[in-house]
């Protein structure tokens, strides 16, 4: 055999070779664009779970801010009868938790930031359920408060809870 005879052969072999794997090749490439298309649909999208959960979660996000607008930003008014009215609406808060008060005093306050405060100090036991029960009526009181100093004792079950909360106090013009 000569050279071009060789040449020829071989050219030959390539094509038919060639031949066999292209048409694999393009059939895998049409394949994976259909399984591609199949992706970019959108009922393959919304058939997710995680898009109906961020949206849930968006959704509790925005009603949480809703009622957090809602709530007025109202500073204690810095008189007696005011802070009478406060001693009283806690004492309310603790007999509806179910604590049992052993003491209240208030006292003159350094201030919580820009504002004024006076402090309650207060000693009551009670169990862990009352004290949620407490701290969540204190944070639906209509001055704004702020817990100090939280201090629990040991205890079986009733136990002895010292707690000091500021109420902030309108500034002086």
């Amino acid at each position: 055999m000569n050279l071009s005879t060789n040449i020829v052969v071989t050219a030959v072999l390539l094509l038919v070779l060639s031949g066999g794997l292209l048409f694999p090749i393009h059939s895998s490439i049409t394949e994976l664009e259909t399984a591609i298309a199949g992706l970019e649909d959108s009922s393959v999208v919304v058939a997710s779970p995680v898009p109906e959960r961020l949206a849930e979660v968006n959704h509790d996000l925005e009603a949480m801010q809703a009622s957090l607008d809602s709530r007025g930003f109202e500073l204690c008014p810095d008189t007696p009868e005011a802070r009478n009215e406060m001693e009283s609406l806690l004492h309310t808060e603790m007999m509806e938790a179910g604590l049992t008060r052993i003491s209240m005093d208030r006292q003159a306050g350094s201030g919580t930031g820009a504002f004024p405060s006076f402090n309650i100090s207060l000693i009551v036991e009670g169990d862990a359920f009352e004290l949620h029960a407490f701290l969540q009526g204190l944070e639906s009181l209509k001055w704004v408060t702020r817990v100090l100093k939280l201090e629990i004792q040991p205890g079986d079950v009733e136990r002895r809870i010292k707690m000091q909360i500021a109420v902030l106090l309108e500034n002086e013009p």
